[in-house]
């Protein structure tokens, strides 16, 4: 190969490498470091594009596409995986910190990012932690008997008396039945308690008739 063409040759790989450098002022992410202006702008494009991921209609894929989108606009050279891992890290040292890590409020202070996404995901039950309720039984203490010189208040002092049932045509009949019966039997045994007296009474004549007679 000729000088010139060597020339030409080392003129095109610097030409193609020119290609491949991103414009001076777009933002290139290397793995998982992102620089603070990115960070913030992610969250502000998902804040604003909230909607799309609760969106039952509309993928996650597609929406995260959307953010990718926007940061792309801003020069922030991004896929949406991109944007999905990203935001995946920062709910996950979010909720570390919120959970229970950051208890002494150290977490919170040192992390830039902590107020905006507590302001973001409040009521959130996806990240927020929810109360938990104790399945525990817990059981009550009797109270004390009374001593032995007090009585129990009775219970009948509070019972309501039960509604009274109306009668119906057969328990009338039945009422009036068991009256005639006892009257009946009323009646028998006057007319047998007469007729001992007048026995009696016939007899006691009878004997006076006779001590008459002799």
């Amino acid at each position: 190969m000729d000088r010139g063409l060597q020339e030409m040759c080392s003129q095109m790989e610097i030409n193609m490498d020119a290609l491949d450098q991103p414009p001076a002022d777009e933002v290139v992410i290397i793995g998982n470091n992102w620089p603070h202006t990115a960070v913030l702008l992610l969250i502000e494009t998902w804040r604003s594009l909230k909607e799309k991921f609760e969106c039952p209609t509309i993928k996650k894929k597609q929406a995260w596409e959307m953010v990718a989108e926007c940061l792309r606009k801003e020069a922030v050279n991004v896929t949406w995986q991109m944007c999905d891992n990203k935001w995946r890290n920062l709910r996950h040292r979010y909720k570390i910190i919120r959970d229970g890590h950051g208890k002494t409020g150290q977490g919170r202070r040192k992390w830039e990012y902590f107020a905006v996404l507590e302001e973001l995901f409040a009521g959130d039950p996806a990240v927020q932690p929810t109360v938990v309720i104790s399945s525990t039984p817990t059981f009550t203490t009797p109270p004390p008997p009374p001593p032995p010189d007090q009585e129990t208040p009775s219970t009948s002092a509070t019972m309501t008396t039960p509604p009274v049932k109306p009668k119906t045509k057969k328990d009338k009949l039945d009422d009036k039945l068991e009256e005639i019966i006892k009257l009946q039997k009323e009646t028998i045994a006057f007319q047998k308690e007469r007729n001992d007296i007048l026995r009696q009474f016939t007899a006691a004549m009878v004997r006076m008739s006779q001590g008459n007679e002799q």
